[in-house]
């Protein structure tokens, strides 16, 4: 078991993202991990072996070499090694937009040989502490995402519906607060409801609603955690009609009160 964490300065910000630190992690099999309360977002690229993560509803994920996996840390519980190791670098940073990398998917990106020479300069970077170096490190971090990205993008066979479901997606996040139904989801798509179901979560890996759900909720807490609306703002902010509603959907969802997480208590 072999593991050596690169943090960041509180101000290692840039291309958008304040990166906080790096884990490069080398794990047996009895790598064990139960958590709560993070954060942040994270991103696992696995470079050997197999690990899983396993998220607050549940849902468990194997991850294996050559994959890449985002994620918001407070929905993350339990993670691990699947076999006798999983070698693999823990990304963790806060972004201020949408990354080009869906969320809770498991993403397949080919090895490119610049990886590890890219790696060890983000080490170096991180290990000069100053704010320069910082910097350097967050937009290094978002350079190497880019490239993932578009290698992942490349050698993918995309699923014939992909743009179709990915439009969806791009107004769900444009439009939050619309209160969308499925009809209208499958409607843009141009396809049936029941036929709009089954593409959606071939692609996304969650059912329409859940997803559109998923996202509203994460960003309330956001907005909630800002502290500038009150609750009943927030939830029209975010296309709930019923405050009460929304009440009962965030403290399913995060373990506390639309209110306590708005006076700064933790996420359970």
């Amino acid at each position: 078991m072999q593991q050596t964490y690169y943090p960041a300065r509180n101000d290692a910000n840039g291309s958008g993202i304040q990166f906080l630190g790096v884990w490069n992690v080398d794990a047996d099999n009895t790598y064990d991990v139960h958590c709560s309360n993070r954060t942040h977002s994270i991103v696992i690229r696995t470079l050997a072996g197999e690990g899983f993560v396993t998220l607050g509803n549940n849902r468990k994920t194997r991850l294996d070499a050559g994959t890449l996996w985002l994620m918001d840390g407070r929905r993350l519980t339990h993670y691990g090694t699947q076999t006798d190791r999983w070698f693999f670098r823990w990304f963790m940073f806060q972004s201020a937009g949408t990354l080009p990398v869906p969320p809770e998917t498991v993403i397949r990106c080919p090895d490119d040989s610049r990886d590890e020479d890219d790696f060890s300069e983000l080490a170096k970077a991180l290990g000069r502490q100053n704010r320069v170096n910082g910097v350097y490190a967050a937009s290094l971090f978002s350079m190497i995402l880019a490239r993932w990205m578009a290698s992942w993008r490349g050698a993918a066979r995309r699923h014939p519906r992909q743009d179709d479901i990915e439009r969806v997606v791009e107004r769900l996040y444009e439009s939050p607060e619309k209160n969308w139904t499925v009809d209208e989801m499958a409607g843009i798509a141009s396809l049936g409801v029941r036929r709009f179901r089954d593409v959606f979560e071939d692609i996304t890996g969650r059912p329409p609603k859940k997803y559109y759900d998923d996202l509203r909720l994460g960003l309330a807490l956001e907005l909630l955690r800002q502290g500038a609306l009150t609750v009943s703002e927030t939830a029209a902010k975010t296309g709930f009609s019923c405050p009460f509603h929304f009440s009962k959907m965030f403290k399913k969802q995060y373990g506390l009160s639309p209110t306590d997480a708005r006076n700064g208590n933790a996420v359970k």
